[in-house]
């Protein structure tokens, strides 16, 4: 009898431990998880990282002149100037312009992405050792941007015409989402199945 209990009670101890390791198990999935989803929404499509954005390039969206519904800055320490503003497919805006602020040379390329409300979701530059301006942005079919530009730091003469074609992946955050429940679900589902069942009394 004394043994039977003994044995029991192993079992149980030995049932609580694997529990404890189980959901161990599962939390440490789900942070590697959450941290390669949130990684890759922030990286993905946003070329190079967000600067530290101050003035003076300004959007304002007028509802009754002169009340502005909202404004925003973007820029840095130098001059940044834009020369394009677009409305996007998703209703947000794109704004090419030129900055002094980031960048390689003395004047480059700056494409600054933002949300509906005007919050950057991302910005990237292009341009070479000397000074390159944007002029004209429109947004394509498949979702990307076509900058034209002037450059004097490729080409054939001392200022050259420049276009630039952009490619934004097309990896929303709700698929990022919906991929990471899918593998924590079958992460979930694997593990349960592979569970001891619990001693019986």
């Amino acid at each position: 009898m004394m043994k039977f209990e003994e044995r029991k009670k192993h079992r149980e101890a030995a049932f609580e431990e694997w529990q404890k390791t189980r959901m161990m198990f599962l939390a440490i999935i789900i942070a590697l998880l959450s941290t390669v989803m949130l990684t890759a929404a922030f990286n993905i499509g946003h070329g190079e990282s967000v600067h530290s954005l101050t003035s003076p390039v300004e959007v304002s969206i007028l509802s009754e002149a002169p009340t502005a519904q909202w404004n925003k800055t973007y820029g840095g320490t130098d001059r940044d100037r834009p020369s394009a503003l677009v409305q996007t497919s998703d209703g947000g805006y794109a704004i090419a312009g030129s900055t002094y602020s980031y960048g390689a040379g003395s004047a480059d390329i700056w494409l600054v992405k933002t949300d509906a409300y005007g919050n950057m979701e991302w910005n990237k530059t292009y341009g070479g050792p000397s000074s390159d301006w944007a002029s004209a942005l429109v947004q394509t079919s498949d979702g990307g941007f076509a900058i034209a530009c002037s450059t004097s730091s490729y080409g054939a003469g001392s200022a050259d015409a420049w276009l630039i074609k952009l490619v934004v992946p097309e990896f929303p955050l709700a698929t990022i989402l919906l991929v990471l429940m899918a593998l924590i679900t079958l992460t979930v589902a694997f593990v349960k199945k592979k569970l001891p069942r619990k001693p019986k009394t």
